[in-house]
């Protein structure tokens, strides 16, 4: 238990570390996804087609 309290301890003086290399990680993720080319409209399925109208049991009589 006390090699936790230590690695937890010794993570806690580096959060300027640990926050520049989320902020890495997060550019190498955008510029990922930046270089991805949307899908075609025509291979995109409508949700509208297939959804269901759910029973109105809010303003029922």
């Amino acid at each position: 238990m006390s090699s936790y309290a230590f690695d937890w301890e010794a993570f806690g003086q580096r959060p300027d570390m640990h926050k520049a290399n989320l902020e890495t990680r997060k550019a190498v993720i955008v510029a990922f996804i930046r270089d991805l080319a949307p899908p075609s409209p025509s291979s995109v399925q409508d949700p509208m087609i297939r959804l269901e109208n759910a029973e109105d049991v809010d303003h029922a009589d």
